[in-house]
Order: structure tokens, then C-alpha cells, then sequence
């Protein structure tokens, strides 16, 4: 797929979008709306100002000899509302439809069944997203797509494999919405032929995140890209926080 950065015009909204959010106080999602436009790039040399984690005491910007990557060291002191991964950024301020996100990322944990990396996708609230859980050891529990929906997490994979050879290597990871038929689908490395692949149309746009259900891993070079089918807009993010206002403090 060929890929270019999203167009003077359309920087132009995000930044024209981003400004009505200040003076409203008001946070804002930006929609993209050009079919292989680059949405959003991470690297991290700058920190992690964009993104928002469930526990910010169990995330850190790391150095490394290649630069910077933002590392996930120790377990989040979160409960969520219903049986799913603790350990959680998410990417604020970008809602995404139909989407591709490639990323490196590198397990940081001893080797046991269920040593896992986690993406997650379609954020609608703390109790309502899909993440797709890819472990070491496959079963009904681990390297399955989930969905969590006001309930514990269900699995709606439709393929997947034995088990991700986790080691202490860096490997690429992509991960494909699409909207309209509900497909979800997680490629390791070879990004060609999909891991996992499931549908589901429950949740709608939403946010994307990283993390692990319980374990330690790093992130770096993540790059995210707008497919075909979706529309552009800026509308409001429903957030749970607070917000700060010309200094003040609000809850919305």
C-alpha cells in the first residue's frame, strides 16, 4: 500500500480542531479522512505525551542505543471494570475507523505459557473495546482477539495459532479494522499471512492502545494508516477525567 502524510488541508483541520478544543475546553478527536494517509507517527524521542496509561506509575521512557521506546516495566495498579488486561496506554485524541497500525515491540518477561503483548482497539469507554492478546501458549484464555462489552472479556477469534513465539527480540506486529464487514486481523512479523482474524461489528470507531494483560514489554515505531472506508470528522471524546481549562481544574 502506498503511503503519504495526511494533506496541508487536512493538517490544517486537526490543527484548526485541536484549538476549538482549548478554548472550549473540550478534548477532540481527530478523524482521518484520506485513504493511506499516515494518521499518526510514534517514536517516542520526544516522550509520551500523546498517550494516556491505566497506571502512568508502570510506564517509563526508556533509552536505548537505537533511541527511545516507551516500556511497560511493572504491573498497573488498575481495576477494571470487568476481567481484562491491566496493563493499558491509550493514544489520545486519534479515533480511528478503518485502520492499519504496524509497530515493533519486544517481550521483556521470562518464558512461560501465557507471556503476552497486548493491542487494543475500537475504545468506547473502560468496559467497551476489543484487544487482541498475543501469548505464547494458545487457549481459550490467551492468543485470541476479545471483545469487552459491559461483561468479562469473550473471545471471537475465528483463526489463530498455536501460540507467538515470544523471546527477547524485537518483532513487528500489525493490526487491520475495518468497519463495515467488522474484521480484525493480527499479523507477527510475516505481513503477509494474519495470525488471527475475527468480526465483529459491536464497537465502532474508537481508540487504539498498548499494553499486556500482566506482563512486561516495549514499544517503539508506530505508525498507523487510514484504509479506505472511513469518513472524516472532529467530534468530542466522552473522557472520565479531568481536563485542565486556563488553569483550572473540571470534570465533564
Amino acid at each position: 500500500m502506498s503511503m503519504r502524510l495526511c494533506s496541508e488541508s487536512f493538517q490544517r483541520r486537526v490543527v484548526a480542531a485541536l484549538s476549538l478544543g482549548f478554548f472550549l475546553g473540550t478534548a477532540l478527536v481527530v478523524l482521518a479522512d484520506e485513504p493511506g494517509c499516515v494518521v499518526f507517527e510514534e517514536d517516542f524521542e520526544n516522550g509520551a505525551d500523546k498517550w494516556t496509561p491505566t497506571d502512568p506509575s508502570a510506564w517509563k521512557i526508556k533509552k536505548t542505543e537505537d533511541g527511545n521506546v516507551y516500556s511497560l516495566f511493572k504491573d498497573s495498579e488498575y481495576s477494571p471494570p470487568h476481567t481484562s488486561p491491566l496493563n493499558i496506554a491509550w493514544l489520545d485524541d486519534v479515533e480511528l475507523g478503518d485502520f492499519e497500525a504496524t509497530l515493533r515491540v519486544r517481550s521483556n518477561t521470562h518464558d512461560y505459557g501465557h507471556r503476552d503483548l497486548c493491542f487494543f482497539l475500537g475504545y468506547q469507554d473502560p468496559a467497551r473495546f476489543y484487544y487482541c492478546h498475543l501469548a505464547n501458549r494458545g487457549d481459550d484464555r490467551a492468543n485470541q482477539i476479545f471483545i469487552v462489552n459491559n461483561a468479562a472479556r469473550v473471545k471471537i477469534s475465528e483463526k489463530t495459532t498455536e501460540g507467538t513465539p515470544w523471546n527477547d527480540k524485537w518483532h513487528t506486529v500489525k493490526i487491520v479494522r475495518k468497519l463495515g464487514d467488522g474484521l480484525i486481523e493480527v499479523y507477527f512479523d510475516n505481513m503477509e499471512e494474519p495470525i488471527m482474524v475475527a468480526h465483529d461489528t459491536t464497537h465502532g470507531r474508537g481508540k487504539f492502545g498498548i499494553g499486556s494483560f500482566d506482563d512486561a514489554g516495549d514499544f517503539d515505531d508506530i505508525r498507523i494508516v487510514r484504509l479506505e472506508e472511513s469518513t472524516a470528522a472532529v467530534e468530542p471524546v466522552r473522557r472520565w477525567r479531568r481536563l485542565r481549562l486556563f488553569g483550572r481544574r473540571r470534570n465533564r
